[in-house]
């Protein structure tokens, strides 16, 4: 029995990386048109680090998403 649980909640877990890892490869035109708050903060902030490769290049960076990335 609890296996079946266990299985069920690595499933949901999958699922939810799955969907967090759409969230951070959108273009950000595409990311501007989301309208869950939840998954705009997840999507902005994925794209900004891909932008400063996970900071170690900031200065490709605007001041204004510099102040997004803390």
């Amino acid at each position: 029995m609890f296996g079946f649980f266990k299985r069920k909640r690595k499933d949901k877990i999958e699922k939810s990386v799955d969907a967090f890892n759409k969230l951070c490869e959108m273009d950000i035109h595409d990311i501007w048109l989301l309208e869950d708050p939840n998954d705009f903060v997840i999507a902005m902030y994925g794209w900004i680090c891909e932008k400063c490769a996970y900071g170690d290049n900031m200065d490709a960076l605007s001041d204004a998403e510099r102040v997004l990335n803390v």
